[in-house]
């Protein structure tokens, strides 16, 4: 027999192989991306956000020295995501204000996500197929969860807004660190985890997850002390750089006006229990959720329902604490991927509040790589238990039909964020009396000229008896709204919706820049009489909620 075609045989199948177990597959999730999200490429830059973090930041308007310095050492608006400012400043340089190109690059940061998910999925699976036959693969489990991945409605809020590219940034990294640390070079993995942590800071919980991992993957035995003792070693410079990234976002962020003085403690809670299972559902029924997230008056009003997520996600809590004591590596494992879900909502499931809004979909990019790692886990284990030809195709079946409802529903989800417009009527006419909806989509109005429209969303928004603790957008509708009606010679109604910033406990100074732009305007008329009322309003007692 000649030896050089006996090589090269052997390197025809490793070709063949390499092949069939990942060129294959991230073609396949390539070919997806593209064909769900190809309407990104006709999107517009959004009102909300866009236009300030990414159009009217003027740091990331030329790259040069001084602009990469500023964008690496100083925070922008109370916050700091420097590696995501820094694609923004790119995607300017190449696109220019084209808002196609910045969503068409956020489109393919989607698809390098689901094809480091896969890598990662394969990864976990080579480990969990260890003690099984030769000819057992995680490939199919793996492409199968990571087509999920790719094409899940919740999903679509992070691809399609695109002030969150933080978000794909950040779940990029952390699953790229997530490989390199399997693959046995810890110091990398930290080094990459920095660049995730740069780019959106929720990423310090991923060291959470590569503790768990490494807990998993050590069999219980006399020998497990002396592994997690090496473990948690090898990763004590990711948890330093975790501590540090955390204190550096406290401090950036302790003036920011939220919503976290309007709730105690305990409501907080209550509201990230919500958001969780929230999530958790979502993830089973394929359910995008709104752009806007009213709080639920069942949280803030201490009812039942509040109380029963907590309950559910503490008992959730203990099982997935309870299995990761399992024998079996592979329960292990779907634990670990539980309990990443639950650890990695910390920072933005509701216990500290960074914004007038009580959850996004956004939210779940990154956390939602633990579900995804048990549902991987689920599916590997039920294809290796039912290996016979009919039930292993039976199963493959039903994740197919489920992937192409998520299909479905993500391209039912995808239009609303064709612009601003689409975006703010799809979410007022699922929260019809949301105050920061209404108000958000009458300063859009506004801004177009439609007066009488702009007026019926502010009007909304002063009157609506919920979110009451929302005082802003109602001291803003209604001085949007008197300033219309002085540029419509309407004094009296002006004076009559002014009237609604006392009775909510606003501060009446804010009337003063109204005046000034009154003046400005050339409306004398009106703004004696703003001033007149302004001035008898000082001496009553004010109102307050």
């Amino acid at each position: 027999m000649n030896p050089d075609s006996s090589t090269s045989s052997a390197s025809d199948r490793r070709g063949t192989k390499l092949f069939w177990q990942i060129a294959l597959p991230v073609f396949l999730l390539l070919l997806v991306t593209a064909v769900l999200y190809r309407p990104a490429a006709g999107f517009d830059f959004l009102t909300y956000d866009d236009q300030r973090f990414i159009v009217n930041d003027p740091v990331i308007q030329q790259l040069d020295w001084e602009s990469l310095k500023t964008i690496f050492l100083e925070p922008y608006a109370f916050t700091w995501y420097p590696v995501a400012r820094l694609s923004a400043a790119l995607d300017i340089l190449v696109f220019g204000h084209d808002a196609s190109g910045h969503h068409l690059v956020s489109v393919a940061l989607h698809f390098l996500n689901a094809a480091a998910l896969f890598l990662v999925l394969t990864l976990i699976g080579q480990r969990l197929l260890v003690a099984r036959p030769a000819t057992m693969s995680p490939v199919l489990p793996a492409l199968l969860v990571s087509v999920l991945f790719a094409v899940h409605p919740q999903h679509v809020e992070a691809v399609s807004w695109l002030v969150q590219r933080k978000e794909l940034l950040a779940s990029l990294f952390s699953l790229i660190a997530i490989a390199v640390y399997l693959t046995g070079r810890p110091v990398l993995s930290t080094f990459i985890l920095g660049v995730a942590m740069l780019s959106k800071p929720t990423a310090i919980m991923v060291p959470v997850l590569l503790l768990l991992l490494g807990f998993a993957m050590v069999e219980p035995g006399e020998r497990r002390f002396a592994g997690l003792a090496k473990l948690a070693l090898g990763l004590s410079g990711a948890f330093l750089l975790s501590v540090c990234v955390a204190l550096l976002v406290l401090i950036n962020t302790d003036k920011v006006v939220g919503m976290n003085e309007a709730f105690p403690l305990l409501t907080r809670v209550v509201l990230y229990a919500n958001n969780a299972m929230h999530g958790i559902s979502g993830f089973v029924t394929l359910r995008a959720g709104s752009f806007h997230q009213p709080i639920p008056s069942y949280v803030t009003s201490g009812s039942w329902l509040g109380g029963l997520s907590v309950v559910l996600l503490a008992l959730l809590l203990l099982i997935a604490a309870g299995l990761l004591a399992s024998r079996q590596l592979s329960v292990r494992v779907a634990a670990t991927g539980f309990l990443f879900y639950i650890a990695a909502l910390l920072p933005t499931g509701g216990i500290k509040l960074f914004g007038n809004y009580a959850f996004g979909d956004r939210y779940l990019y990154l956390s939602s790589i633990g579900l995804y790692l048990a549902l991987f886990v689920v599916v590997l284990q039920l294809m290796c238990r039912y290996r016979a030809t009919a039930a292993r195709h039976a199963i493959t079946a039903l994740v197919v039909l489920w992937l192409c409802a998520a299909f479905l529903l993500s391209s039912k989800a995808l239009p609303r964020w064709t612009n601003t417009w689409t975006l703010w009527a799809d979410n007022v006419e699922r929260h019809p009396d949301s105050v920061l909806v209404n108000y958000s989509l009458g300063h859009y109005y506004m801004e177009k000229g439609d007066l009488v429209r702009a007026l019926g969303h502010f009007a909304v928004t002063m009157r609506s008896e919920s979110e009451t603790f929302r005082i802003e957008p109602r001291v803003g509708s209604a001085l949007f709204s008197a300033e219309i009606y002085c540029s419509l010679d309407q004094g009296e109604a002006a004076i009559d919706v002014l009237e609604i910033i006392p009775e909510v406990g606003g501060d009446l100074s804010q009337v003063d820049n109204l005046m000034s732009s009154l003046k400005f305007s050339g409306y004398d008329a009106c703004h004696e009489v703003v001033r007149r009322w302004r001035n008898s309003a000082v001496e009553q007692p004010r109102g307050g909620t």
